[in-house]
Parts: structure tokens; C-alpha cells; sequence
């Protein structure tokens, strides 16, 4: 199966996009189709923009490459090393 990373944020941008062209031709329209156009427009522009938002989000706070590396992570979860006694000559 061939993956194409970024698809979804390109078809959720895809959708903003279209969320504004659906407001800029109601725009046009007579009054009740105008205010269906605005409701239409601004339910696309929500959602694309809720979806989107969140994708990024999850995609931040669950990458592997982003935040602290996993050493950092395991010494704050560990409690500190004792002290050692110092070296002792033969």
C-alpha cells in the first residue's frame, strides 16, 4: 500500500479552501439562499479547521522526533544515583 504523507492535511486545507468559496458565492445570492450559503460555508470552514487543528495536535504530541528525547524522559523518572565512595589507591 502506497502511503502519501501530509494527504490528509492537504485535503483538510483542500476543504477550507472550499469553505470560502462556498461563503464568497453566497454572497451573491438572494437572501435565503444567501443564508444557506453563509451556514454551509461556515460548517465547512468549523470543521476543516477543528479537524485540522487537532490533527496537528495529535501529531506533535505523539511524534517520536518532537519533544524530549527518551533518555531525558527515562532520568527524570529515575531516582538519583547514590553517591559514590571515591577510588581507592593500591
Amino acid at each position: 500500500m502506497i502511503r502519501f504523507p501530509g494527504l490528509f492535511e492537504v485535503a483538510l486545507l483542500i476543504a477550507l479552501g472550499f469553505g470560502y468559496i462556498v461563503l464568497y458565492l453566497a454572497k451573491r445570492e438572494e437572501k435565503k439562499l444567501q443564508f444557506l450559503g453563509y451556514i454551509i460555508g461556515v460548517t465547512i470552514i468549523t470543521l476543516s479547521l477543528i479537524y485540522l487543528v487537532g490533527y496537528i495536535l495529535l501529531r506533535v504530541i505523539y511524534s517520536p522526533k518532537i519533544g524530549l528525547p527518551k533518555g531525558m524522559m527515562q532520568q527524570r523518572l529515575m531516582p538519583p544515583d547514590k553517591p559514590r565512595a571515591p577510588a581507592q589507591k593500591p
